[in-house]
């Protein structure tokens, strides 16, 4: 019976020995770009015809630390950032800090790396959280983007004059704060050594775009993207870290991009139906004089490599995977212009992903030239059957048939309102907005190929917007007398006005399941606003955060946590009732104040960031406010001759 139990362990050991060979043997295998199939959002590119990965002699460090985007800096070595690990010579809970930053120095195939801001034996002590997909090098300034930790959809531009041992914020607040998290995935394209080459005195900057979830208590980070295009934004170089001088992409006219300050009017730069994850990572490829674009379209193991001859496209596919080397999610696929050779072909990519990925990844990457079907000289079909939709006042939706070619692939569609074009579109429809009422408007629509080409523009098709409509009645007051109207948050959140008053069981927050356990007498009843529990650090100090109006005179309690300060304007402006509100949020002291008709102003709920819970607002009529119309006349009478 012994021999027989030693024959099944050595058979069963010799099993698992050659299972585990194949499958390493198959892992160590170049990966290859197959052929661009229908999967992929762009046609396949005819400069760069394809790529392959050296799997077997990739090489790793860092473990439990991941992100790694890279930049070639002034000073002639590589920086890059990590999150949540120890960084080089750390592990996942070694040195573990929120973010990270490394310095790496020396060719790709016999790299040193040193902690330079956080991990283990670091030059200086990490002294924020946060996370970093894009990092910059202009002449001996770093920029780095960061991301807030736990919300991810708030982000802000940093700056580091000594090669990143302490960061600048210039401002508090958030640069973006945008509802819909728009520009909180930042990344920078990358150019030459310290930006040496760069296209122009522009910084470009892109981000996955539409990163909220519909669910405001989902984590982004586990939670598989919704986003499918990415936007981007340029600013003069020497104003990196100033809002106001950001263009954003509105789409092209005429071959040549539109930019404009207003953010709303951003169209897409990037789409990709299969989806856009975040780590998103731009470069310019000096050899192949090619922009590359890489982004990760679902969580096992698939992502793309894109090229165009400028920033903004058209893009084509040099590589497009559903599955790479394995499942495994990894994300941040990064090239830099110091691991690459004189001709662009040979380039040494950094990446990470999640478990086994979830290090600093280096392979060595080559890329193929020509042996394509050559330059494409011919245009694109025209686009047929366009038909325009109104929808109300200031809209206008279009649809129409899609445009064929047969070489380099139809990359976009252009629009064009009585003669001018004004938008771009990937798919075959597009909605027009921002129009003026009651106005007949003529579009036509032409495609655009892989090579740039334009097709013949459409048939004409016209629609008239809606006239305007008389505007409505002011809306009536709840009871108790008090209507707020104009609500405005500095930070971008939506408050909801619960006018069925405040009482116990109530929920207190838009994003939280707090619920009001108890309310003083004096308040029970009352109006009050949802406020948001994440503004509850948000631009500290500001005395201009939150503002309505209202239109009888009215008091205003706001219930503040007893766990932190009461900021400036409330210690000073506002009377503490000595009353408490309680919920699951904490206890709140209420303070009072009474303010006439017209515009009411509050602001941020602490004057530095600290751990608490955000403000609620109530909202009551002062006593003896008459809010009755007097009754008509009676007893009219005409006398005359």
């Amino acid at each position: 019976m012994n021999r027989i139990r030693v024959v099944l362990a050595v058979i069963l050991l010799l099993f698992l020995v050659l299972t585990a060979y194949a499958f390493f043997a198959r892992i160590g295998e170049p990966a290859s770009a197959p052929a661009v199939g229908q999967s992929s959002p762009y046609p396949a590119s005819s400069v760069v015809t394809g790529v392959s990965f050296d799997v077997a002699g990739r090489t790793t460090a860092a473990p439990g630390s991941d992100l790694w985007p890279v930049v070639w800096a002034a000073d002639g070595n590589l920086y890059t950032v990590w999150g949540d690990g120890g960084g080089f010579e750390g592990a996942n809970r070694i040195g573990r800090v929120s973010l990270g930053v490394a310095r790496v120095s020396g060719p790709a195939t016999s790299y040193s790396a040193t902690n330079v801001f956080g991990g283990v034996n670091p030059q200086a002590p990490a002294t924020f959280d946060g996370k970093a997909n894009g990092i910059l090098s202009v002449g001996g300034v770093l920029y780095m983007t960061v991301v807030e930790q736990g919300a991810w959809l708030r982000a802000k531009i940093v700056r580091s004059t000594d090669n990143g041992r302490t960061w600048d914020f210039h401002s508090r607040g958030w640069d973006f704060a945008e509802p819909n998290g728009a520009f909180s995935d930042m990344t920078f394209l990358t150019f030459g050594q310290g930006y040496a080459g760069a296209r122009d005195g522009y910084v470009y900057v892109y981000s996955q775009d539409d990163r909220a979830l519909p669910d405001p208590t989902a984590d982004i980070v586990w939670t598989p993207p919704i986003s499918t295009t990415i936007t981007m934004f340029r600013v003069p170089v020497g104003q990196i870290q100033n809002r106001s001088a950001y263009e954003y992409f509105a789409g092209m006219s005429g071959g040549n991009p539109i930019w404009t300050p207003n953010i709303n009017q951003r169209q897409p730069v990037f789409s990709d139906p299969n989806g856009v994850d975040f780590g998103v990572r731009v470069m310019y490829n000096p050899g192949l004089d090619r922009y590359l674009l890489t982004a990760n379209h679902n969580r096992s193991g698939g992502w793309g490599i894109f090229d165009a001859p400028e920033p903004w496209g058209p893009w084509t596919t040099v590589g497009y995977w559903d599955t790479w080397i394995d499942n495994g999610w990894k994300f941040g696929f990064t090239f830099n212009q110091k691991w690459l050779s004189a001709d662009g072909k040979t380039a040494h990519m950094v990446f990470s992903g999640i478990n086994h990925w979830d290090v600093f990844a280096v392979i060595r990457t080559t890329f193929s030239t020509g042996g394509g079907p050559g330059p494409d000289t011919s245009p694109p079909t025209t686009p047929g059957g366009l038909q325009a939709s109104v929808q109300g006042q200031s809209r206008i939706d279009l649809s129409w048939s899609a445009a064929s070619d047969p070489q380099s692939g139809v990359a976009s569609y252009r629009i064009f309102r009585d003669g001018t074009n004004v938008g771009t579109s990937t798919s075959t429809s597009y909605s027009d907005t921002g129009l003026s009422a009651g106005t007949s408007y003529s579009y036509r629509v032409a495609a655009v190929n892989g090579a740039g080409l334009q097709s013949t523009k459409s048939t004409a098709s016209s629609a008239t917007t809606q006239s305007p409509s008389p505007p409505p009645p002011p809306p009536p007051a709840p009871s108790g007398g008090v209507a707020i109207q104009n609500l405005s948050v500095r930070s971008g959140s939506v408050y909801q006005v619960d006018s069925s008053g405040l009482s116990t069981g109530a929920q207190q927050y838009v994003d939280r399941a707090f619920l009001i356990s108890q309310v003083p007498s004096a308040v029970s009843g009352a109006v009050y606003i949802q406020t948001a529990n994440d503004d509850k650090n948000a631009f500290p100090g500001a005395t201009d955060f939150l503002t309505f109006d209202v239109v009888v005179d009215v008091i205003v309690f706001v219930a503040h946590d007893d766990r932190i300060q009461a900021p400036q304007w409330l210690a000073a402006g506002f009377t503490d009732t000595g009353s408490d509100v309680t919920s699951g949020g904490g206890t709140f002291s209420l303070y009072r104040r009474e303010f006439g008709v017209g515009a009411v102003q509050l602001g941020s709920n602490a004057d530095q960031a600290a751990g608490a819970s955000m403000y609620t607002v109530i909202v009551m009529q002062r006593p003896g406010v008459d809010t009755t119309a007097p009754a008509a006349p009676t007893g009219l009478r005409v006398i005359g001759n």
